[in-house]
């Protein structure tokens, strides 16, 4: 959930943890997360940076490394 707040902030360019659109998404995934509301997807990320602050920087970062190397390569190899 928290790497895909922080995908979704850093993607839209919108502050905050987008809870409202990852709560939407797990109720369309499953029938067993439909019991996940705004408040709840909130307070659980804010949890989860609270208390795995460093990881998530960590992960994040790595991630955008990936996303660039592929994104270099795909530039140069692709096929106009």
């Amino acid at each position: 959930m928290a790497l895909l707040a922080d995908h979704l902030h850093v993607t839209t360019r919108r502050h905050g943890p987008h809870a409202t659109e990852i709560a939407a998404l797990c109720q369309e995934w499953g029938p067993d997360l439909s019991h996940l509301n705004r408040e709840i997807v909130y307070r659980r990320l804010k949890r989860l940076e609270t208390s795995h602050a460093g990881e998530l920087h960590r992960l994040v970062r790595d991630e955008a490394q990936q996303m660039k190397a592929e994104q270099a390569f795909f530039e140069r190899f692709a096929e106009p």
